[in-house]
């Protein structure tokens, strides 16, 4: 099949030659090639078409583990097609359909195995992430006027449904040990996070109509996660996903000051993200043979930390140019470029976007220099940051 497959492909011998060498890495594994292969012509090379073929016939096959990894291999592929779509019939259309196939997998998995988990809480994530991004298709005013409300309802079941299915996960794993089981464990931690970010979600979807941003429902919404965030930021404090908490308490209150709260401050949002920062962007210690302390060479921070970082000034800087605090995204900028120069690290998706902010920030200060040096570095760069620049 390979080599028929190859020999319909317009791509070039060095191309072919990577293809190949990750297809007998996976044989080597003990992974399914067929599987391995669709996901390369999908997620590395656009061959949505070929790979589509492939997981078709792999979805047929009456082996039940090539049926599910058929399955499994059409619902990336159809939400990365509807990732890229901006004709909202179309990507509604390929948003139910890798929903569907998900469903369709979980149902031949044995109940209670991580196979079954894992296939939950992508269906889960799966239905929060196109409810998010229809609601913000509300917002930039993107559907008709006489799609509103469905789209609404719509939203809304997905988010129930999206919560019915993270807090079964979070019940099954509680008792899981993170030393014995810690595959389990993080599954159960995830979907306990997971299940309070759909509490905001929820939020954010009733403030589509704009005389609910202050509703009782709404601001029950926010409360509820913020109370759960705090207590699952106490129990994962010096965790790496304890930052992802500290993230979304600084989106929560975020939704909060938006509706003038009187509690929560710029402050208080900024405070989350800048905690973030600093607990992963630092110069590592340690002591020479006199016991001083010195820095260590040739330290990086690692990338899971480079990540929380960017994505925790990305956030911010969001938060400050569209609550008018410009002049702090601008003076925040500058550590974070310093930093980044200083470590010689790349920047990944949400460090460009977040240039981008620093950017608009720049603007706003009226210095016009540094917005299109910005811009124009993350243009370079390419990819939807770089459409975006």
């Amino acid at each position: 099949m390979i080599r028929s497959l190859l020999s319909t492909l317009a791509i070039g011998p060095a191309c072919c030659v990577l293809m190949l060498s990750g297809l007998l890495s996976a044989q080597n594994d003990g992974r399914d090639v067929d599987y391995e292969w669709g996901k390369a012509l999908s997620e590395k090379y656009r061959y949505f078409d070929m790979a589509e073929r492939i997981f078709d016939r792999m979805k047929a096959d009456p082996d039940k583990t090539k049926k599910n990894l058929g399955l499994k291999g059409l619902a990336s592929l159809k939400r990365a097609q509807a990732l890229r779509s901006d004709d909202l019939e179309q990507r509604a259309t390929w948003n139910a359909e890798a929903v569907e196939s998900l469903r369709e997998v979980s149902k031949n998995l044995r109940v209670g195995t991580n196979a079954y988990y894992e296939t939950l809480f992508d269906l889960a994530d799966i239905l929060q992430d196109v409810a998010t991004e229809a609601t913000d298709q509300i917002n930039l005013g993107r559907v008709p006027s006489d799609q509103i409300e469905a789209v609404q309802k719509e939203n809304q079941n997905r988010l129930d449904e999206a919560e019915g299915i993270f807090n079964k996960i979070r019940s099954d794993l509680a008792d899981k040990d993170e030393d014995s089981q810690p595959e389990e464990w993080f599954m159960g931690v995830r979907a306990r996070l997971y299940s309070l970010t759909i509490l905001l979600n929820k939020a954010e979807l009733i403030a589509t109509d704009p005389v609910k941003l202050k509703s009782p429902a709404r601001l029950k919404h926010l409360k509820d996660a913020l109370e759960g965030l705090d207590l699952f930021n106490l129990d994962y404090e010096g965790k790496p996903i304890g930052f992802y908490g500290y993230l979304w308490m600084g989106r929560v209150q975020q939704a909060l000051f938006a509706s003038k709260e009187p509690n929560v401050s710029a402050a208080d949002v900024e405070l989350n993200f800048t905690y973030v920062y600093s607990e992963t962007i630092f110069e590592a210690m340690d002591y020479d043979a006199d016991g001083n302390e010195v820095a260590v060479k040739n330290w990086v921070p690692p990338e899971s930390f480079q990540d929380l970082a960017q994505r925790a000034v990305w956030w911010l800087f969001k938060f400050q140019n569209e609550s008018g605090r410009t002049g702090e995204a601008v003076t925040f900028g500058k550590r974070f470029r310093d930093d980044w120069k200083k470590f010689k690290m790349d920047y990944n998706f949400f460090g460009r976007l977040a240039l981008n902010e620093l950017a608009a920030a720049h603007h706003a200060e009226g210095q016009s220099a540094e917005a299109l040096e910005l811009a124009a570095f993350v243009s370079e760069k390419g990819g939807f940051p770089g459409q975006e620049a």
